[in-house]
């Protein structure tokens, strides 16, 4: 399991289009993702789950992987929320 801990620099997860990029993005890995803002954490491969987490410019966030692929599967998100 990895987790990696940053500040959201990037394009915000509140509108439907980049959140359908970045649930594309995860789910196209084998590994257990979730995201947290700390107010809990979600499934990254979640629609729902993300834009309940309201992530905007500035957000502290932690992505968590477990599986086969983690490390690639955490280079491609964050680099997808820090633009």
């Amino acid at each position: 399991m990895t987790t990696r801990s940053f500040t959201v620099t990037g394009p915000t997860l509140i509108h439907n289009q980049d959140i359908a990029r970045f649930i594309e993005c995860a789910n196209s890995y084998k590994s257990v993702l979730s995201i947290s803002n700390g107010e809990g954490s979600i499934n990254a491969k979640s629609m729902l789950g993300v834009l309940a987490l309201h992530i905007t410019e500035g957000t502290e966030v932690e992505l968590t992987a477990d599986g086969p692929d983690e490390a690639e599967a955490l280079d491609a998100l964050v680099a997808r929320l820090a633009g």
